[in-house]
């Protein structure tokens, strides 16, 4: 086995986002007269905004403005963003680095969509080091279904087997394994179960240990 691409997941892997989206979701729900648990926030992780809508509305009904909602949650973000920057994970620049020295080509597949992902990844000054991109708005199914992982395998023109899928959710764990990928899961709002475990290749304390997966992998 060699891995001759990675693919990465974006919020909560390589973008610390997870949590402020949260506080904006439970913070503008509230606003709106609903309660967002974090049980319920951590269903819709690694999941495109029309798969986490269906999943909003089948706790509080039709009724729920999820549009609204995402769009409040947005211009808040941006706001914090301009004023603070793009948080960033531990780890990100040196393995993006050593990729780039290692001829390692990089892949970004994010339920997010390409407009509001690509501007995160540019404002994170990161965008450069992808050879290809995959967003939410781009595949007929989202995460969990391997759609996303395979296109960016066709765009880098490296076959699945070839590449590592970077992933901090369960969804996106079950995606890159069903894409036929070598999965790290790198957790940050979700911890791994015992499914999780098992289509798992490793998981990573962080993204500085995922260098030393790949060294180990290619060199070892």
């Amino acid at each position: 086995m060699r891995i001759n691409a990675v693919v990465f997941d974006m919020d909560g892997l390589m973008l610390d986002t997870e949590w402020t989206t949260y506080k904006l979701s439970k913070e503008n729900a509230a606003k709106m007269g609903y309660e967002i648990t974090l049980d319920m926030f951590k269903q819709t992780v690694g999941k495109r905004s029309p798969d986490a809508k269906l999943y909003y509305k089948s706790v509080f009904g039709d009724g729920f403005d999820f549009d609204r909602m995402r769009q409040m949650n947005l211009e808040c973000f941006r706001k914090c963003i301009e004023e603070n920057g793009v948080p960033k994970k531990p780890g990100i620049d040196k393995l993006l680095t050593y990729l780039k020295n290692s001829g390692i080509k990089c892949a970004v597949a994010s339920s997010t969509s390409q407009a509001v992902a690509e501007d995160l990844l540019k404002r994170a000054d990161i965008f450069k080091y992808f050879s290809a991109a995959v967003f939410g708005n781009m595949i007929e199914h989202g995460k969990p279904a391997p759609d996303i992982f395979i296109e960016a395998s066709s765009r880098l023109n490296i076959p699945c087997g070839e590449c590592m899928c970077l992933e901090d959710s369960h969804n996106g764990i079950r995606a890159g394994y069903s894409a036929g990928m070598v999965t790290v899961m790198v957790p940050d709002m979700l911890p791994p179960n015992d499914e999780i475990i098992g289509k798992a290749y490793t998981v990573a304390k962080d993204l500085f240990e995922v260098i030393e997966i790949i060294d180990r992998i290619n060199n070892g």
